[in-house]
């Protein structure tokens, strides 16, 4: 089971955990918005959040409370996102 079958398939995710890099960040935030509420949480590992990846992701979910990761350079864009 792949990573957007697994939302699909919970509705009421609270944490998504995944790597930063290599993972469909659009078609994961699209299926987010179709599917669920969207995590509480979401975990990126393995890899820098970086601003033009991560914008949808972080906006899809509509009770988003946390995101972790590392970040490769903090951005004025960076900042508003996750304000």
């Amino acid at each position: 089971m792949g990573l957007i079958q697994a939302i699909e398939l919970y509705p009421n995710l609270e944490v998504l955990k995944m790597p930063a890099e290599g993972c469909p960040e659009d078609q994961i935030a699209s299926t987010i918005k179709e599917c669920c509420l969207g995590p509480r949480t979401i975990k990126c590992h393995t890899g820098n959040l970086e601003d033009r990846q991560e914008v949808p992701l972080v906006l899809a979910p509509r009770r988003l409370s946390s995101v972790s990761g590392d970040v490769s350079g903090f951005t004025t864009q960076t900042g508003d996102i996750l304000l």
